[in-house]
């Protein structure tokens, strides 16, 4: 069987104190994401810019007493089997199959891990299975398709559809028969290299990968950040170690009661060859993100007539925007949202001066709106009343693109 490698995190007290403290969040290191993802319901990063820590200022926006009271959350409710860190075999096999193929987004850091991946797969680096594999890549399903089509699949010794595939993921790939096809093949390839037994050989080592990281994490404090501020409750959060991984995603999966299991994907920040180690590096706000992803982008699609509307303004963003692998309208607006919320728990963590500065960097890097859904966010925190949750606010959101031409 392909193990599961998970660490589930019980909270307790934990979780009452955060609910005294509305500024909960905590970072240990503040980065802005800069996204490789394509047009999907994920976001990807590849670099981030570390912010020394700030303490808030007399400025900082304050979270109104509707915010608190509108998060249909109880401080008692306990997460401990909603949130989890793992090594997950359908990421390292999708990984390895593009290492193998000279993938073009694979971290470039030398490690006895890939050492130990060529010595076991080597024979089937030129193999046709392979092959197949890296012209699906290569032709654009790339980025966060592969990861999120893996996510959507059972964890077997084989790999199965667990979930219905999204129409934009069909349309990323080909057709139906080409899901299908990429499954099978991931399939051959486990069967024929006895990918469990790779597996196996590596347990200890995730093992120690999931320790190191879960000793810094902070999760349950992102969590209560995210639902408060969203007004909404997902199903399960994951955060996905991927040792080969360059960047990160934030894919979800729509499970049976109409939540989402939220996945953050995560690759590492560099490598230790003392100890033969990737280190991941942890990140409120990476978290914040890539979680956000599966609060803001299915909204995109609901109020999809009323996001078109400003659709023209793509091409002023094109250029930056294609540079970064957002060849959409609608995967423009859900970074800008997303973006926009990230900032907003910044501000509240760090006050003005810091905020101020993110935004510039926003705006630097082609978001050159963001401030104007910052400041559409702002009357929403401060009327949680009115707008028990981020999707009724949505439709009033998308209006802050009305600019002048």
């Amino acid at each position: 069987m392909i193990k599961k490698f998970v660490i589930l995190f019980i909270f307790g007290m934990c979780l009452l104190a955060c609910e005294k403290n509305n500024d909960s969040l905590e970072y240990n290191a503040i980065e802005v994401a800069v996204e490789n993802s394509v047009e999907d319901t994920a976001g990807g990063s590849s670099a981030n810019i570390n912010e020394d820590q700030y303490e808030v200022s007399s400025e900082t926006s304050e979270v109104s007493q509707s915010e608190t009271t509108s998060t249909q959350q109880d401080s008692t409710i306990d997460m401990s089997d909603r949130i989890s860190i793992e090594v997950d075999p359908r990421i390292e096999l999708i990984s390895i199959i593009q290492y193998l193929s000279d993938y073009f987004v694979i971290n470039s850091f030398e490690s006895d891990y890939k050492d130990r991946i060529d010595d076991y797969f080597e024979e089937y680096r030129d193999h046709e299975v392979v092959k197949e594999l890296a012209n699906y890549h290569n032709a654009g399903f790339c980025y966060d398709a592969p990861v999120t089509l893996m996510l959507m699949c059972e964890k077997n010794e084989l790999l199965t559809l667990s979930s219905e595939v999204t129409e934009r993921l069909i349309e990323r790939i080909g057709s139906v028969e080409d899901i299908e096809r990429y499954i099978s093949l991931c399939n051959e390839f486990i069967e024929m290299s006895n990918f469990n037994a790779f597996l196996e050989q590596e347990d200890k080592y995730y093992e120690e990968m999931i320790d190191a990281y879960s000793e810094k994490s902070t999760l349950d404090s992102v969590v209560r950040d995210l639902e408060r501020y969203y007004g909404d409750i997902q199903n399960k959060y994951t955060i996905i170690l991927g040792q080969l991984q360059d960047g990160s995603y934030g894919p979800s999966v729509l499970s049976k009661d109409g939540k989402y299991d939220l996945y953050s994907v995560i690759g590492p920040k560099g490598y230790t060859a003392t100890n033969g180690k990737y280190f991941f590096g942890y990140s409120s706000s990476l978290l914040y993100h890539e979680f956000g992803h599966a609060f803001v982008n299915p909204l995109a699609e609901k109020y999809s007539d009323e996001v078109e509307k400003y659709s023209h303004l793509y091409e002023d963003h094109k250029d930056s925007m294609e540079r970064k692998g957002y060849g959409r309208w609608n995967t423009v607006v859900n970074e800008y949202i997303v973006r926009a919320v990230e900032a907003r728990m910044y501000l509240k963590q760090y006050g003005e001066d810091s905020y101020n500065s993110l935004l510039q960097r926003e705006k630097s890097g082609g978001f050159v709106l963001i401030g104007e859904i910052c400041d559409k966010l702002k009357y929403y925190e401060n009327n949680r009343s009115e707008y028990k949750s981020f999707e009724d606010y949505y439709p009033e959101l998308i209006k802050a693109f009305e600019i002048e031409q």
